[in-house]
């Protein structure tokens, strides 16, 4: 992707629901890529992973809910001005 438009200027989006895949991604783009995590399944419930590994830029509960954000939400999430999230996870 990064070779067919160069991201030096372009945020891009990557939604997952593996927190690990999304920071690996995050850390080979380095703050290109806007995260989105949609836990399901076991990854919902893998309290080691979300606790080890950073939060999404979003979190959403269904890939359906993307249609609600808007364009600014997705470039504020991508540096960093808010995190936006519909559900907040513990790990304490």
């Amino acid at each position: 992707m990064g070779r067919r438009r160069p991201v030096s200027s372009v945020s891009s989006h990557m939604a997952d629901d593996t927190l690990r895949i999304l920071t690996a991604m995050q850390e080979r783009w380095r703050g290109r890529l806007t995260t989105v995590f949609r836990p399901q399944g076991h990854y919902a419930l893998d309290h080691n992973d979300i606790c080890t590994y950073p939060t999404a830029d979003i979190i959403v509960d269904s890939i359906s809910d993307l249609v609600r954000y808007d364009v600014a939400a997705f470039l504020d999430a991508a540096l960093g001005r808010c995190n936006v999230s519909g559900r907040g996870y513990d790990c304490s």
